[in-house]
Protein backbone atom coordinates (compact mmCIF):
# COMPACT_ATOMS: atom_id res chain seq x y z
CA UNK A 1 0.00 0.00 0.00
CA UNK A 2 1.17 3.14 -1.10
CA UNK A 3 2.21 6.12 2.14
CA UNK A 4 1.61 9.48 1.80
CA UNK A 5 3.71 11.66 3.63
CA UNK A 6 3.48 15.44 4.65
CA UNK A 7 6.02 17.97 5.23
CA UNK A 8 5.64 20.04 8.13
CA UNK A 9 3.06 22.95 7.18
CA UNK A 10 0.83 20.48 4.94
CA UNK A 11 -2.29 19.55 5.60
CA UNK A 12 -5.22 17.89 4.89
CA UNK A 13 -8.21 19.87 4.21
CA UNK A 14 -11.41 18.72 6.59
CA UNK A 15 -15.60 19.63 6.97
CA UNK A 16 -14.40 22.28 9.69
CA UNK A 17 -10.93 22.94 8.99
CA UNK A 18 -7.79 21.34 8.46
CA UNK A 19 -5.40 18.61 9.89
CA UNK A 20 -2.27 19.22 10.11
CA UNK A 21 0.35 16.76 10.99
CA UNK A 22 2.95 19.12 11.96
CA UNK A 23 2.25 21.56 14.78
CA UNK A 24 3.02 24.84 13.53
CA UNK A 25 4.20 28.41 15.41
CA UNK A 26 1.45 30.87 15.52
CA UNK A 27 2.85 33.95 13.79
CA UNK A 28 2.21 36.43 16.73
CA UNK A 29 -0.04 36.68 19.76
CA UNK A 30 -3.11 38.41 19.96
CA UNK A 31 -3.74 41.90 21.53
CA UNK A 32 -7.86 42.63 22.29
CA UNK A 33 -7.04 46.43 23.06
CA UNK A 34 -10.05 48.97 21.65
CA UNK A 35 -8.82 51.60 24.14
CA UNK A 36 -5.56 51.31 21.41
CA UNK A 37 -7.50 51.77 18.18
CA UNK A 38 -9.11 54.48 19.95
CA UNK A 39 -6.11 56.07 21.12
CA UNK A 40 -4.32 55.90 17.30
CA UNK A 41 -7.75 56.96 15.52
CA UNK A 42 -7.64 60.69 17.85
CA UNK A 43 -4.33 61.11 16.54
CA UNK A 44 -4.82 60.19 12.85
CA UNK A 45 -7.85 62.87 13.29
CA UNK A 46 -6.04 65.77 14.01
CA UNK A 47 -4.15 65.88 10.73
CA UNK A 48 -5.82 68.00 8.79
CA UNK A 49 -5.15 66.25 5.58
CA UNK A 50 -6.47 63.32 7.33
CA UNK A 51 -9.54 64.73 9.69
CA UNK A 52 -11.72 65.73 6.41
CA UNK A 53 -12.09 62.39 5.24
CA UNK A 54 -14.75 60.49 7.53
CA UNK A 55 -15.07 57.77 5.17
CA UNK A 56 -10.77 56.84 5.42
CA UNK A 57 -11.07 57.39 9.13
CA UNK A 58 -13.40 54.51 9.40
CA UNK A 59 -11.86 52.45 7.06
CA UNK A 60 -8.75 52.79 9.51
CA UNK A 61 -10.19 52.42 12.54
CA UNK A 62 -11.75 49.29 11.22
CA UNK A 63 -8.22 47.72 9.77
CA UNK A 64 -6.67 48.78 13.06
CA UNK A 65 -9.15 46.72 15.33
CA UNK A 66 -8.64 43.36 13.00
CA UNK A 67 -4.43 43.54 13.37
CA UNK A 68 -3.77 40.35 15.05
CA UNK A 69 -1.11 42.18 16.99
CA UNK A 70 0.52 45.72 17.57
CA UNK A 71 2.34 47.88 19.52
CA UNK A 72 0.17 49.71 22.29
CA UNK A 73 1.68 52.77 24.17
CA UNK A 74 2.40 51.01 27.38
CA UNK A 75 3.89 47.36 25.89
CA UNK A 76 6.38 45.87 27.89
CA UNK A 77 8.83 42.82 26.86
CA UNK A 78 8.15 39.27 27.10
CA UNK A 79 9.57 36.41 25.39
CA UNK A 80 7.82 34.63 22.79
CA UNK A 81 9.26 31.15 22.57
CA UNK A 82 7.67 28.22 24.55
CA UNK A 83 10.01 27.77 27.52
CA UNK A 84 9.91 24.48 29.98
CA UNK A 85 11.99 26.41 32.27
CA UNK A 86 13.73 23.92 34.73
CA UNK A 87 12.30 20.88 33.00
CA UNK A 88 14.33 17.74 31.90
CA UNK A 89 13.76 15.82 29.34
CA UNK A 90 9.72 15.63 27.78
CA UNK A 91 8.70 12.65 25.80
CA UNK A 92 4.82 12.96 25.46
CA UNK A 93 4.39 14.63 21.96
CA UNK A 94 6.75 11.40 20.76
CA UNK A 95 4.00 9.03 21.78
CA UNK A 96 1.33 11.41 20.91
CA UNK A 97 2.37 12.98 17.59
CA UNK A 98 -0.16 16.29 17.68
CA UNK A 99 -2.83 16.73 15.41
CA UNK A 100 -4.03 20.24 14.82
CA UNK A 101 -8.35 20.64 14.96
CA UNK A 102 -10.32 23.51 13.69
CA UNK A 103 -11.02 26.38 15.36
CA UNK A 104 -14.55 24.73 16.54
CA UNK A 105 -13.75 22.47 20.25
CA UNK A 106 -13.95 19.42 17.52
CA UNK A 107 -10.78 17.92 16.58
CA UNK A 108 -10.88 14.63 13.37
CA UNK A 109 -8.08 12.35 13.31
CA UNK A 110 -7.54 9.55 10.66
CA UNK A 111 -8.40 6.02 11.06
CA UNK A 112 -6.00 3.49 9.39
CA UNK A 113 -7.94 1.29 7.37
CA UNK A 114 -7.35 -2.46 5.92
CA UNK A 115 -7.81 -1.39 1.90
CA UNK A 116 -4.35 -2.05 0.88
CA UNK A 117 -4.14 -5.62 2.57
CA UNK A 118 -7.49 -6.78 0.83
CA UNK A 119 -7.44 -9.64 -1.38
CA UNK A 120 -10.42 -10.46 -3.64
CA UNK A 121 -11.41 -14.33 -2.40
CA UNK A 122 -12.63 -14.86 -5.59
CA UNK A 123 -9.52 -13.37 -7.58
CA UNK A 124 -9.23 -10.34 -10.05
CA UNK A 125 -8.93 -12.38 -13.66
CA UNK A 126 -10.59 -10.50 -15.96
CA UNK A 127 -12.53 -12.08 -18.94
CA UNK A 128 -13.48 -10.90 -21.70
CA UNK A 129 -15.79 -8.01 -21.65
CA UNK A 130 -15.96 -8.59 -17.48
CA UNK A 131 -15.96 -5.01 -15.45
CA UNK A 132 -13.36 -4.48 -13.49
CA UNK A 133 -14.04 -4.56 -9.95
CA UNK A 134 -14.60 -1.21 -8.17
CA UNK A 135 -12.58 -1.00 -4.78
CA UNK A 136 -14.21 1.48 -1.93
CA UNK A 137 -11.34 3.52 -0.31
CA UNK A 138 -11.66 6.33 1.54
CA UNK A 139 -10.32 7.76 4.79
CA UNK A 140 -12.42 7.63 7.94
CA UNK A 141 -12.10 9.92 10.49
CA UNK A 142 -12.47 9.69 14.39
CA UNK A 143 -14.02 12.66 16.26
CA UNK A 144 -12.82 13.81 19.56
CA UNK A 145 -13.43 17.31 21.96
CA UNK A 146 -10.41 19.42 22.00
CA UNK A 147 -9.48 20.98 25.37
CA UNK A 148 -8.03 24.83 26.06
CA UNK A 149 -6.03 25.01 29.19
CA UNK A 150 -4.39 28.18 30.74
CA UNK A 151 -2.41 29.99 33.31
CA UNK A 152 -1.70 33.40 33.84
CA UNK A 153 1.33 35.35 35.72
CA UNK A 154 1.14 39.10 37.14
CA UNK A 155 3.18 41.78 37.64
CA UNK A 156 3.33 44.87 39.40
CA UNK A 157 4.69 47.99 38.49
CA UNK A 158 6.79 48.11 41.60
CA UNK A 159 7.78 44.12 41.28
CA UNK A 160 9.25 45.33 38.04
CA UNK A 161 11.44 48.64 39.30
CA UNK A 162 12.86 46.30 42.11
CA UNK A 163 13.71 43.29 40.06
CA UNK A 164 15.65 45.36 37.83
CA UNK A 165 17.51 47.59 40.28
CA UNK A 166 18.21 44.85 42.68
CA UNK A 167 18.78 42.04 40.74
CA UNK A 168 19.03 42.65 36.94
CA UNK A 169 16.19 41.01 36.04
CA UNK A 170 13.36 41.01 34.29
CA UNK A 171 10.74 39.48 36.08
CA UNK A 172 7.98 39.25 33.57
CA UNK A 173 9.82 36.77 31.20
CA UNK A 174 11.03 35.60 34.68
CA UNK A 175 6.88 34.79 35.37
CA UNK A 176 6.10 33.84 31.93
CA UNK A 177 8.71 31.71 31.53
CA UNK A 178 7.54 29.52 34.95
CA UNK A 179 3.72 29.47 33.65
CA UNK A 180 4.69 28.38 30.08
CA UNK A 181 6.75 25.10 31.89
CA UNK A 182 4.09 24.63 34.46
CA UNK A 183 1.13 24.27 31.51
CA UNK A 184 3.57 22.07 29.47
CA UNK A 185 4.34 19.73 33.27
CA UNK A 186 0.58 19.67 32.80
CA UNK A 187 0.62 18.35 29.38
CA UNK A 188 3.27 15.96 29.99
CA UNK A 189 1.38 14.74 32.94
CA UNK A 190 -1.74 13.93 30.95
CA UNK A 191 -0.03 11.93 28.22
CA UNK A 192 2.05 9.91 30.96
CA UNK A 193 -1.65 9.02 32.87
CA UNK A 194 -3.04 7.84 29.22
CA UNK A 195 0.45 5.98 28.69
CA UNK A 196 1.29 4.63 31.40
CA UNK A 197 -2.59 3.08 32.12
CA UNK A 198 -2.15 -0.51 31.20
CA UNK A 199 -6.57 -0.84 30.20
CA UNK A 200 -5.76 1.75 27.15
CA UNK A 201 -3.47 -1.31 25.72
CA UNK A 202 -4.99 -4.36 24.12
CA UNK A 203 -5.03 -7.56 25.98
CA UNK A 204 -1.46 -9.09 26.09
CA UNK A 205 0.14 -5.66 24.73
CA UNK A 206 1.44 -4.94 28.81
CA UNK A 207 2.86 -6.67 31.06
CA UNK A 208 3.91 -5.47 35.19
CA UNK A 209 7.54 -7.06 35.59
CA UNK A 210 8.14 -9.27 38.98
CA UNK A 211 11.20 -10.82 40.35
CA UNK A 212 13.53 -12.54 37.87
CA UNK A 213 11.73 -10.88 34.95
CA UNK A 214 12.54 -7.29 36.07
CA UNK A 215 15.26 -6.03 34.15
CA UNK A 216 17.32 -5.02 37.18
CA UNK A 217 17.26 -8.89 37.87
CA UNK A 218 20.70 -10.52 36.77
CA UNK A 219 18.55 -13.55 35.04
CA UNK A 220 16.55 -10.83 33.36
CA UNK A 221 16.36 -10.93 29.00
CA UNK A 222 15.48 -7.30 28.23
CA UNK A 223 16.46 -7.99 24.57
CA UNK A 224 14.18 -10.99 23.90
CA UNK A 225 11.13 -9.26 25.52
CA UNK A 226 12.01 -6.69 23.42
CA UNK A 227 11.94 -8.40 20.03
CA UNK A 228 8.80 -10.85 21.08
CA UNK A 229 6.96 -7.59 21.96
CA UNK A 230 7.68 -5.71 18.59
CA UNK A 231 7.07 -8.87 16.65
CA UNK A 232 3.62 -8.89 18.50
CA UNK A 233 2.45 -5.06 17.49
CA UNK A 234 3.95 -6.00 13.55
CA UNK A 235 1.68 -9.00 13.22
CA UNK A 236 -1.32 -6.89 14.40
CA UNK A 237 -0.33 -3.67 12.54
CA UNK A 238 1.82 -4.97 9.64
CA UNK A 239 3.91 -1.99 10.83
CA UNK A 240 7.51 -1.74 12.99
CA UNK A 241 7.65 0.08 16.04
CA UNK A 242 9.58 3.24 15.63
CA UNK A 243 10.17 4.43 19.17
CA UNK A 244 11.52 2.85 22.28
CA UNK A 245 10.45 5.17 25.63
CA UNK A 246 10.62 4.50 29.05
CA UNK A 247 11.09 6.54 32.15
CA UNK A 248 14.95 7.66 33.92
CA UNK A 249 14.73 4.60 35.99
CA UNK A 250 14.23 2.42 33.30
CA UNK A 251 17.25 4.02 31.12
CA UNK A 252 19.40 3.12 34.24
CA UNK A 253 18.49 -0.23 35.07
CA UNK A 254 19.25 -1.07 31.08
CA UNK A 255 22.69 0.58 31.19
CA UNK A 256 23.99 -2.06 34.03
CA UNK A 257 21.81 -4.98 32.59
CA UNK A 258 23.72 -8.11 32.35
CA UNK A 259 22.16 -9.46 29.27
CA UNK A 260 22.72 -5.93 28.00
CA UNK A 261 26.33 -5.28 29.17
CA UNK A 262 26.98 -8.85 27.57
CA UNK A 263 26.33 -7.68 23.82
CA UNK A 264 29.07 -4.69 24.74
CA UNK A 265 31.44 -7.13 25.98
CA UNK A 266 34.94 -7.85 24.27
CA UNK A 267 33.82 -11.40 22.88
CA UNK A 268 30.53 -10.00 21.06
CA UNK A 269 31.55 -6.19 19.44
CA UNK A 270 33.64 -7.64 16.70
CA UNK A 271 35.97 -5.07 17.89
CA UNK A 272 38.67 -6.57 20.00
CA UNK A 273 37.63 -4.60 22.65
CA UNK A 274 34.60 -3.80 25.16
CA UNK A 275 32.47 -0.78 24.45
CA UNK A 276 30.08 1.05 26.89
CA UNK A 277 26.70 0.75 27.10
CA UNK A 278 25.33 4.61 26.40
CA UNK A 279 22.25 5.82 25.00
CA UNK A 280 23.50 5.73 21.78
CA UNK A 281 24.90 2.18 21.80
CA UNK A 282 20.85 1.12 22.74
CA UNK A 283 19.16 2.43 20.17
CA UNK A 284 21.58 0.56 17.76
CA UNK A 285 21.16 -2.68 20.13
CA UNK A 286 17.26 -2.32 19.72
CA UNK A 287 17.76 -0.69 16.54
CA UNK A 288 15.13 2.07 16.88
CA UNK A 289 15.15 5.21 18.05
CA UNK A 290 15.02 5.91 21.86
CA UNK A 291 13.21 8.62 24.09
CA UNK A 292 14.15 8.93 28.43
CA UNK A 293 11.50 10.73 29.92
CA UNK A 294 12.54 12.84 32.87
CA UNK A 295 10.02 15.53 33.60
CA UNK A 296 8.39 16.31 37.00
CA UNK A 297 5.53 17.59 38.57
CA UNK A 298 4.72 18.86 42.10
CA UNK A 299 1.16 20.02 43.42
CA UNK A 300 2.35 22.26 46.11
CA UNK A 301 4.41 25.34 45.25
CA UNK A 302 5.60 25.93 48.85
CA UNK A 303 6.38 22.25 49.75
CA UNK A 304 10.08 20.95 51.15
CA UNK A 305 9.32 18.07 49.11
CA UNK A 306 11.07 16.80 46.31
CA UNK A 307 9.37 16.99 42.94
CA UNK A 308 8.01 13.66 41.83
CA UNK A 309 8.82 12.10 38.44
CA UNK A 310 5.83 12.12 36.23
CA UNK A 311 7.06 8.88 33.92
CA UNK A 312 8.79 6.50 36.40
CA UNK A 313 9.87 3.19 35.95
CA UNK A 314 8.14 2.35 32.70
CA UNK A 315 8.82 1.16 29.08
CA UNK A 316 6.96 1.52 25.98
CA UNK A 317 7.10 0.35 22.29
CA UNK A 318 5.44 2.26 19.69
CA UNK A 319 4.05 2.90 16.60
CA UNK A 320 3.65 6.74 16.05
CA UNK A 321 3.24 6.72 12.56
CA UNK A 322 6.36 9.62 12.32
CA UNK A 323 5.83 12.31 8.84
CA UNK A 324 2.21 10.26 7.42
CA UNK A 325 -0.87 11.31 7.91
CA UNK A 326 -2.51 7.90 8.03
CA UNK A 327 -0.73 5.21 9.91
CA UNK A 328 -1.16 3.01 12.55
CA UNK A 329 -0.34 4.69 15.78
CA UNK A 330 -0.76 3.98 19.67
CA UNK A 331 -2.06 7.29 20.36
CA UNK A 332 -2.49 10.89 19.06
CA UNK A 333 -3.00 14.03 20.78
CA UNK A 334 -5.87 16.90 19.36
CA UNK A 335 -5.08 20.51 19.96
CA UNK A 336 -6.76 23.37 18.64
CA UNK A 337 -5.84 25.88 16.10
CA UNK A 338 -4.32 29.04 17.12
CA UNK A 339 -2.76 27.63 20.31
CA UNK A 340 -0.43 28.17 22.32
CA UNK A 341 -1.56 31.78 22.60
CA UNK A 342 -0.07 34.66 25.03
CA UNK A 343 -2.32 37.26 25.69
CA UNK A 344 -1.16 40.29 27.87
CA UNK A 345 -3.46 43.14 29.56
CA UNK A 346 -3.64 45.58 32.52
CA UNK A 347 -4.99 45.30 35.61
CA UNK A 348 -4.59 49.03 37.84
CA UNK A 349 -6.83 47.48 40.40
CA UNK A 350 -4.34 46.22 41.74
CA UNK A 351 -1.56 47.92 43.93
CA UNK A 352 0.22 50.53 42.11
CA UNK A 353 -0.96 48.54 38.56
CA UNK A 354 -0.18 45.65 36.96
CA UNK A 355 0.83 43.48 33.61
CA UNK A 356 -1.05 40.33 33.38
CA UNK A 357 0.13 37.64 31.13
CA UNK A 358 -2.48 34.96 30.12
CA UNK A 359 -0.65 31.45 28.67
CA UNK A 360 -2.86 29.66 27.01
CA UNK A 361 -2.52 26.10 25.06
CA UNK A 362 -4.14 23.38 24.05
CA UNK A 363 -4.06 19.26 23.81
CA UNK A 364 -6.56 16.33 23.81
CA UNK A 365 -4.81 12.85 24.12
CA UNK A 366 -6.50 10.06 22.62
CA UNK A 367 -5.65 6.31 21.95
CA UNK A 368 -6.65 5.72 18.44
CA UNK A 369 -4.97 1.68 18.07
CA UNK A 370 -4.57 -0.39 21.22
CA UNK A 371 -2.23 -2.89 19.69
CA UNK A 372 0.25 -0.42 18.30
CA UNK A 373 2.05 -0.49 21.73
CA UNK A 374 3.45 -2.39 24.07
CA UNK A 375 4.05 -1.50 27.89
CA UNK A 376 6.27 -2.70 31.04
CA UNK A 377 5.67 -1.95 34.27
CA UNK A 378 7.51 -2.06 37.29
CA UNK A 379 10.86 -3.00 35.31
CA UNK A 380 13.51 -2.61 38.22
CA UNK A 381 13.28 -4.19 41.90
CA UNK A 382 12.95 -0.80 44.52
CA UNK A 383 15.53 -0.33 47.04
Amino acid sequence: MKKTTFQPGQSMKLPNGHLGYFRRPNAGFRVQDPDYVKWVTERLSKIPEIAGHLDLMKKAEAALAGLPSFSPPKRFPVPMAVSVGPQQAMIGTQIFPKFSSGPDEKGYYPIYGKEGFFVEPEGSTLNVGQTVRRMDVRIKFGEVTTKVKGIEVLTENREVSAASAALNLNIEAYKLDRAQASLAAEEEADYAAVALDATKYAAGFSETLATTTQWSHASSQPVNAFWAARRAIFLKTLQDPDLFAMGGDTEATLMVNAQIRSYANTANTGTGRAVPVTRDFLAALFQIAIAVGNAAKTVELDSEDDPTQIWGDFAGLYCTGQGAIVAPRFAISCFREGFPDLLPYRDDRVGTGANVLKWTDSWQPIVTKSNAAYLWLDTKLDV
